[in-house]
């Protein structure tokens, strides 16, 4: 809606049209049925909005994560319009302490609006017959579990790979898996170009690493079942599931230190 409509819409509602900033134009929620006004209370999942919101309603959200804190990961506009939203809301929850500490040190939301929730953990979704076939086989790799996003460090991760192989020899093979990872070689994206020109200076590298792409839930559960540990050099984020499911195949994690694992692995206690 443009600024008038919002207006109106507002005062229809019953709101106080004072909360529509002039010349910005909102989204409204539109179920085709009432546009959910029958409801009191809205709560988002996310806070990952296509736009400046019209509050009709109060609301709450959820908020994973500010890696654009630490990484240029989205646009300005973009965070403007997050962050935004996020300090309309009523509430805003988070799954870690570590989120819930930027939600008011990077996104201004007043702490006494800040809700710390359960961090619900996926226990119990592997499929333990995979740790039998673990036993038996030999550990002659380690997986590697990532995706196109930049806080997963790509270019230091590649780095320390070549290192593993050229410097120190080393013989286990790393396996590469996750979402759109079969082609970080040939993205076009800033933070993952030239990782094909580094591993090409290398054979051995080149020889050692599997790029295996997106797996099946078996074919995944297999690959962390066989493998020496699990490995996540990622930067920073809300913390990975995948050292749990590693845990869960009784496979090791090697994995970068920063508040969110530490976070997991106290609630875990892996």
């Amino acid at each position: 809606l443009d600024p008038e409509s919002s207006k109106r819409a507002m005062v229809y509602a019953g709101r106080d049209e004072k909360n529509v900033s002039p010349g910005t134009h909102y989204f409204v929620m539109n179920d085709g049925i009432s546009s959910f006004l029958d409801c009191d209370f809205w709560i988002f999942i996310s806070d990952r909005v296509p736009g400046s919101v019209l509050p009709l309603c109060p609301y709450a959200c959820i908020v994973y994560d500010y890696i654009q804190r630490y990484e240029n990961v989205i646009p300005k506009n973009w965070d403007d319009i997050f962050i935004g939203f996020a300090r309309q809301a009523k509430c805003v929850m988070a799954t870690t302490r570590f989120t819930a500490d930027d939600a008011v040190q990077y996104a201004g939301v007043p702490q006494n609006k800040v809700r710390l929730i359960p961090n619900i953990l996926p226990f119990n979704k592997i499929d333990t017959n995979a740790i039998n076939n673990g036993k038996r086989r030999g550990r002659s790799y380690f997986v590697w579990v990532t995706n196109a996003a930049p806080h997963k460090n790509h270019r230091r991760a590649v780095a320390a790979l070549i290192k593993y192989y050229e410097v120190f020899n080393g013989n286990l093979e790393c396996h590469v898996v996750g979402v759109n990872s079969s082609n970080l070689l040939t993205s076009d994206a800033p933070h993952l170009q030239g990782i094909g020109l580094m591993l090409d200076r290398s054979l051995r590298a080149k020889n050692k690493i599997k790029w295996l792409g997106d797996l099946t839930n078996f074919a995944y559960e297999q690959q962390i079942s066989n493998a020496a540990f699990l490995w996540h050099p990622a930067t920073v984020d809300n913390g990975t599931y995948s050292v749990i499911e590693a845990a869960e195949l009784q496979v090791p994690s090697l994995c970068s230190v920063y508040p969110a694992m530490r976070e997991i692995e106290s609630i875990c206690e892996l």
